[in-house]
């Protein structure tokens, strides 16, 4: 156990949030643990499926932004839906999986077997595809290209048609930086946030829009785990709740400054709603100010600084600090910070919530938890937020590079551009101990 706070944090430093239930808080230390009872052990090693067929991302943010979200999938169908520089390529997660671990062959870029059924969709003409999502019920594909374009396809229509035209192209004022469908399965609201700092949210069946308040430049937005509500980042270190029709329920204020860290000019870069009363945020210079990257434009690396949100109705909220802060980027130095999250509830009483979560410029996946494991009891902090290390072993990092390098860039290191868990996956996983 880890136990040395951060540089600069004193413990119990106040800060002020408003609304229902808020009121004055405290930031605090978040332990750091060995959790050797969770493993994440690697389908094939050293060895990585080609979705792009050929081609992959340029590491240049020109060309692929530091906002794009790439990956969805449908835990419905096992369909895994990825962005290519081509278009998006859609395919069955269990098979592609299973093409990885029975691999026999020497390269470590695994190319798609006729096995897997892949169905690759040509977008080219509409432009760079910068976020896939899906509806609640996994019936509806939402896929923004740039130039501020949002496409919506039946799943299962273009999947059996990769040729089929979308049900719906809608069109906005400037460029898209996130697209979040409602993940409830009644719902059929699409939050869309823009890169002029707009929230707009799209009723994929009424074609209705609503614009949220115009009074904060959002730069983050995230849905409840039950589609209730949805939280807003902002340029200013707000973070806001609104009802899926603007209203707004409760707002919290960025974390306490201290002696080595000035939050003061701190927007919400990426945040995620983990739970009831529980938000993961990212804290650090928004887009297009003096002293951050715009997007699209290569800068110096930029730090952040990861929280865990706790509130509660009647509890004043706490913040708790990463390990890591500030997270200092490494590997793809020149893309601003976001992050992708993937949360595992109920995985037992060793582990009862696990989120995994990738820095957009880093090359490692950071693990946090809740549990009761005998790593907690241990430590005397059982059914607490903890960082986890995985050990270097099982840990979860990207890969290096398997392609050549072109002439313009160096394609060694790699970077995450979207995480899922994968709940239709039945590969069985051996025991480490065959007794």
């Amino acid at each position: 156990m880890f136990s040395q706070a951060p540089p600069g944090f004193q413990g119990g430093a106040d800060y002020r949030a408003t609304g229902p239930g808020a009121g004055a808080g405290t930031t605090k230390h978040m332990e750091k643990i060995e959790k050797e009872s969770i493993l994440c052990m690697k389908i094939g090693i050293d060895k990585v499926l080609d979705v792009g067929r050929g081609k992959g991302y340029s590491v240049n943010i020109k060309k692929t932004p530091a906002y794009v979200r790439l990956l969805a999938i449908s835990q419905v169908y096992g369909v895994l839906i990825s962005g290519s520089p081509d278009g998006i390529v859609m395919f069955n997660a269990d098979k592609a999986a299973r093409a990885i671990s029975e691999d026999q062959g020497d390269a470590d870029l695994v190319e798609f077997p006729s096995s897997v059924g892949v169905v690759a969709v040509d977008m080219k003409a509409r432009g760079l595809v910068t976020h896939v999502g899906l509806s609640g019920d996994s019936s509806r594909l939402f896929v923004a290209v740039s130039g501020g374009k949002l496409l919506m396809y039946d799943l299962v229509g273009l999947y059996n048609n990769p040729g089929a035209q979308p049900l719906r192209e809608v069109s906005f004022d400037a460029e898209i930086t996130d697209v979040r469908p409602n993940p409830a399965s009644e719902s059929q609201a699409v939050a869309v946030l823009l890169k002029s700092g707009e929230i707009v949210m799209f009723n994929y069946h009424t074609e209705m829009r609503s614009h949220f308040p115009k009074t904060e430049t959002f730069t983050s937005m995230c849905w409840s785990p039950k589609g209730k509500q949805i939280a807003c980042g902002t340029a200013s270190g707000l973070i806001m709740q609104f009802t899926e029709g603007g209203q707004e329920k409760k707002r919290y204020e960025r974390p306490p400054s201290t002696e080595s860290t000035d939050h003061s000019d701190h927007g919400v870069l990426s945040l995620e709603w983990v739970e009831t009363f529980v938000f993961l945020a990212m804290y650090g210079k928004p887009p297009g100010t003096s002293q951050s990257a715009a997007y699209g434009d290569e800068s110096e690396a930029q730090e952040s600084w990861i929280y865990i949100i706790q509130a509660s109705k009647t509890s004043p909220p706490t913040y708790l600090a990463n390990t890591e802060n500030p997270l200092v980027p490494f590997g793809l130095v020149e893309r601003h910070p976001q992050f992708y999250t993937s949360v595992i509830n109920g995985w037992g009483e060793s582990a009862s919530t696990i989120l995994f979560l990738s820095p957009a410029d880093n090359l490692d996946t950071f693990v946090f938890g809740i549990g009761n494991g005998d790593e907690e009891k241990a430590a005397g902090i059982a059914n607490a937020w903890c960082s986890w290390d995985l050990g270097e072993v099982y840990r979860v990092a990207q890969p290096l590079s398997k392609r050549e390098a072109s002439e313009d860039e160096e394609l060694v290191d790699t970077g995450p551009l979207g995480l899922v868990v994968d709940y239709t996956n039945t590969i069985q996983v051996p025991p480490l101990d065959p007794e």
